[in-house]
């Protein structure tokens, strides 16, 4: 994946109208990033009992490099194994009882590793760091599954440890001018307990939702900060989808994230509600699809940071409400019908 980017801010001169370069603003940046990787995965089922093992091998190249010669370079290379592992046991009218452990990484977001600050207003900037590695975790779950004639449900608890989580960092100067920058900051540990559960009340009509409630402790340094939070949160999703007169589909999902504490301050509750309405024709080889996103036009990252000597308050809105029609035509392949998917995954974004 390469990718080159070239950034201007200008402003209008008064007395000429001519735009002039404002600031240091300007930058190119390119990033190269290169992953090599082989996996393999092994498994049996014996009665009641099933079990799988794999492991995955990756290598990975990536150079972060600036036109700017006062802008160091950022070359990363390394090579991780991530294992994993699941059992199941079957039991007579219990359910199927699961166990299971991975390793993964996370890696940051290509705007993540700009260093070169943007430029949205005069008094707040928000700069990258090339310098990012990937955030690792370590996850352990049991679950067990209950399936009904047309309901199933899955119940788990799980523990999950990351290292190196990256956190977005606010910086006052001595003005109140703030930057923003992410930094591999913290150790963060959670447990939790989630559900999920997916119903068919008819043969025209699917429901299907999932609720996480966890406890998690992040905590970290920054400069001469000691950086702690401990919150106890929840997130939701709600998903209906309609087969109308056996003539076209319509879903509806609604998701929720609950207010969050933060190593800064606090992260508020943010709710969105996604609708689509889609039709087949052409012997159903063809999908024409309209759909709305953020039908209230909700989908705002709202944050707080509290500390010793900086307060404030900020909203965020990457895009307001959407409408999209999107038309798609299928060779040779059939159109893949399940369970409607999608939902809030807990991420803000890159702010």
């Amino acid at each position: 994946r390469i990718i080159n980017n070239d950034y201007l801010v200008e402003e209008e001169d008064a007395e000429t109208g001519l735009f002039e370069p404002f600031g240091n603003f300007d930058n190119s940046f390119v990033y190269d990033e290169r992953i090599y990787a082989a996996y393999a995965m092994i498994g049996d089922q014996y009665e009641r009992f099933g079990w799988q093992v794999g492991v995955r091998g990756e290598y990975t190249d990536i150079l972060a490099q600036s036109a700017e010669a006062s802008v160091e370079s950022s070359d990363q290379e390394y090579f991780n194994l991530f294992p994993s592992a699941s059992f199941s046991y079957k039991m007579k009218e219990v359910g199927t009882l699961q166990f299971s452990y991975s390793r993964r990484l996370t890696r940051p977001r290509f705007r993540l590793l700009l260093p070169f600050s943007n430029f949205s207003d005069a008094r707040n900037f928000r700069a990258g760091n090339p310098n990012l590695v990937p955030e690792y975790t370590n996850s352990f779950e049991v679950g067990l599954l209950k399936d009904w004639d047309k309901a199933s449900l899955l119940s788990s608890v799980y523990i999950r440890n990351t290292t190196g989580k990256i956190e977005r960092i606010v910086s006052p100067d001595s003005v109140n001018f703030t930057t923003r920058i992410p930094v591999n900051l913290a150790t963060e540990d959670a447990l939790g307990i989630e559900f999920t559960f997916s119903y068919d009340p008819a043969p025209w009509w699917s429901l299907s939702s999932n609720f996480n409630f966890f406890r998690s402790v992040t905590e970290g340094q920054f400069g001469d900060q000691n950086l702690f939070a401990e919150a106890l949160a929840w997130n939701t999703r709600v998903s209906s989808k309609t087969n109308l007169w056996d003539w076209a589909d319509f879903q509806a999902t609604v998701n929720y994230r609950a207010p969050q504490n933060t190593t800064q301050g606090r992260r508020l509750a943010f709710y969105f509600i996604d609708l689509a309405f889609s039709k087949d024709f052409l012997k159903n080889n063809a999908t024409v699809t309209l759909s709305v996103r953020d039908l209230l036009n909700s989908r705002v990252w709202r944050s707080e940071v509290d500390s010793p000597n900086f307060a404030s308050e900020s909203e965020f809105q990457w895009r307001q409400r959407q409408f999209l029609l999107n038309i798609s035509y299928r060779l040779n392949q059939k159109k893949k019908r399940g369970r409607p998917e999608g939902g809030y995954s807990g991420g803000g974004g890159d702010f």
